[in-house]
């Protein structure tokens, strides 16, 4: 019986990850299953990861017991998995985050906290973080920020960017450092859409820093939808103004580091996720275990910045977790 349950387990990881893998390449080459197939395939893709340990263990089984073939098939999908945790890469880790260098930025989805934005303001107060990036803002929430209602001898400068309705939502940057509009408001232009991108100085650095929060990937139309305006946000926020020395990108990426839409991003502009590997942990749904919850909110930066701390912290009345991090601008050179 333990023997008959072994082979079924190590062949649904094996047709599990067959599958996964022929869609990571059809990805790659951007052509073939049809794009609700990817949609499924991409949404299961966080759990691949899992499959490390049972592998191990099969394999080793397999390889004391002389099934070389077996266990040989049990290395085939292990080398599956590395090469997907190799597709989405991560920021150098530095431990030289007591230094006065470096940023640390607080990210954060508000939506439900923008009711009463008291909780909110008095945990902002607490994180003490240099910017704090908000998406899913609502307008009670960024009408105190353009008032000058929420800490302002904290946090003295601000952006506020208007989302497209059913594309992205309203962003807010609230910052102790100066901050230059990349994207300044021009009137007579339609502000909705434009990427909420401004430019800080960090370790004698000018650094590029963006907030997003494409669509949450419920459909397959929604899903596509929220990969496109995700890396057409990065193109113009990227490119415009004058150029940068780092870039960050932060915000609600409605997908983890393994998702589709983020290793694409990290591919196109050379960015790696500042989350470590090992630091098992999300931020969405709040409710669960942070174990259990899955790592949707986050920070991206260019190669040369490195990480000191990340780490995640409950928000007052809203359903993500936020994530606090700390950058460092001259440490990854």
């Amino acid at each position: 019986m333990l023997a008959a349950g072994l082979r079924l387990m190590e062949r649904l990881l094996l047709v599990a990850l067959a599958a996964w893998c022929v869609s990571w390449l059809v990805v790659g080459v951007g052509a073939g299953l049809p794009e609700d197939w990817l949609w499924r395939l991409d949404m299961v893709t966080p759990a691949i990861p899992l499959a490390a340990v049972p592998l191990v263990a099969i394999g080793v089984v397999r390889l004391v017991g002389g099934r070389w073939g077996r266990a040989g098939s049990c290395a085939l999908g292990l080398a599956g998995v590395l090469g997907l945790l190799a597709s989405a890469p991560r920021s150098a880790w530095t431990d030289d985050g007591d230094g006065a260098g470096g940023l640390t930025l607080f990210v954060v989805n508000s939506e439900p906290t923008a009711r009463d934005p008291g909780p909110l303001t008095e945990m902002l107060r607490g994180v003490d973080a240099d910017l704090v990036a908000l998406v899913e803002v609502d307008p009670t929430l960024h009408r105190a920020v353009r008032a000058g209602q929420i800490l302002p001898e904290l946090y003295p400068h601000f952006v506020v960017r208007r989302g497209v309705p059913g594309a992205t939502s309203w962003r807010v940057l609230l910052s102790k450092v100066p901050l230059e509009d990349a994207l300044p408001f021009v009137r007579g232009e339609s502000e909705p859409g434009r990427p909420l991108a401004v430019d800080v100085a960090a370790d004698g650095r000018r650094v590029r820093l963006l907030v997003v929060h494409p669509l949450s990937p419920r459909t397959a139309e929604r899903w596509s939808g929220g990969n496109r305006v995700l890396l057409d946000s990065a193109d113009v926020g990227l490119d415009a103004g004058e150029s940068w020395d780092a870039a960050v990108v932060a915000g609600d990426f409605n997908a983890s580091p393994l998702h589709v839409r983020r290793r694409a991003l990290a591919r196109r502009w050379d960015l790696a996720s500042s989350k470590p590997y090992l630091r098992v942990e999300g931020t969405w749904p709040a409710e669960r275990r942070r174990e259990l919850r899955v790592p949707i909110d986050g920070v991206m930066a260019s190669s040369g910045v490195a990480t000191s701390s990340w780490s995640t912290a409950l928000v007052p009345g809203s359903d993500h977790a936020g994530v606090l991090v700390r950058l460092d601008f001259a440490g990854g050179d």
